[in-house]
């Protein structure tokens, strides 16, 4: 009987070991988990973060987009005008060159009639003078 005393005590303070260690895990372990909870959380607030910030970077590149559009458009738009704007240079520039010379050749003529002018003149006092 006193062995099985000794050794049931014995037992117990092996289970009592046991226990212990077990307890001493039990709390490393939660002691662990908490340590990844906060770990995650703050894992958790980044990856919010990361993810509004990307979310604002996607607002920005589509006006940025829509801004690069309008602008193509704008200078699409700016383009025709000018080409528009050529057009009607050339257009003015053949005017003024027909005009140009039109004014030359009526130079001549009224030079010529001038001329013819005078001579009737001298031609007159000259009868004039006979007479």
């Amino acid at each position: 009987k006193n062995d099985t005393v000794e050794e049931d005590q014995e037992q117990l303070k092996e289970l009592k070991r046991e226990c212990y260690h077990l307890h001493e895990s039990l709390k490393e372990s939660e002691q662990n988990y908490m340590s990844l909870q906060r770990h995650l959380e703050g894992k958790s607030a980044i990856i919010d973060a990361v993810s509004k910030e990307l979310c604002e970077l996607q607002e920005r590149l589509s006006k940025g987009w829509k801004d690069l559009n309008e602008t193509k458009t704008q200078i699409c738009e700016l383009s025709k005008c000018q080409y528009d704007n050529v057009l009607r240079l050339k257009q003015v520039d053949s005017y003024v060159r027909e005009n140009q010379d039109q004014k030359v050749q009526l130079e001549k003529t009224l030079r010529s009639e001038q001329g013819q002018g005078k001579e009737l003149v001298r031609t007159k006092k000259e009868l004039e003078w006979k007479l």
